[in-house]
């Protein structure tokens, strides 16, 4: 896990979520997987629920979603303040 996210995550359901691509690459069903700096159609077999959240800025990147949804419904949406975001944009997707 990258330092920098140590405080930000917590156990989901007793499981703690992986980062790096050889994590991604092992989870199995029903682990927890945080995708910031990989591409997650690399791994869009394995992707039960996808949870996005969109920032009300633009930001440069050096990585790139190309993840195509048309294999998920959104289930949910919600708006929020974030810590150093006026408004936080959560869309929740289950495979079909």
């Amino acid at each position: 896990m990258p330092a920098f996210a140590g405080n930000s995550f917590e156990a989901v359901n007793g499981n703690v979520p992986f980062f790096t691509a050889q994590e991604l690459q092992a989870a199995g069903d029903g682990d927890f997987a945080f995708c910031e700096f990989a591409d997650p159609a690399a791994y869009k077999d394995k992707i039960e629920e996808l949870i996005v959240y969109n920032w009300n800025r633009h930001y440069p990147a050096d990585t790139k979603c190309t993840l195509e949804l048309k294999e998920f419904r959104k289930v949910a949406e919600r708006d929020f303040a974030g810590k150093s975001h006026e408004k936080v944009t959560e869309l929740i997707y289950y495979r079909n």
